[in-house]
């Protein structure tokens, strides 16, 4: 395959005109000009993968700077976190998190307050 092929199942390049997007998501994706109205290839259901990709970055980086350790499972997409006898699973795409003994929250900030507990 070529690597303008692979830019366009990359995602970098649109999918449509070939247009620079950006950096790679992993999957086909339209720019703005070819997405918007030509009842493209679910944008909606694009950018929220989009959103929870970067829900995924930043709430990730968010741990590591606050020095939380974890096992990241699934390509990160769910996270273990053991902390004082204390196990939390965290999916930090949609913010969800629940304690092994049964509390549920969702946000990497309320995460961190009740860890900090």
């Amino acid at each position: 395959m070529g690597e303008i092929a692979e830019a366009m199942l990359d995602g970098t390049l649109c999918q449509s005109c070939g247009e620079y997007i950006g950096t790679g998501a992993g999957h086909p994706r339209s720019c703005g000009s070819c997405g918007s109205g030509s009842g493209g290839a679910s944008d909606g259901r694009h950018s929220r993968w989009d959103k929870r990709q970067q829900n995924r970055e930043q709430s990730t980086d968010i741990l590591i700077k606050r020095g939380v350790t974890f096992e990241a499972k699934n390509f990160g997409r769910h996270l273990i976190i053991t902390r004082d006898g204390r196990t939390v699973d965290f999916w930090p795409g949609t913010g969800l998190w629940i304690f092994r003994e049964g509390k549920k929250g969702r946000g990497v900030f309320n995460l961190l307050k009740e860890i900090e507990r």
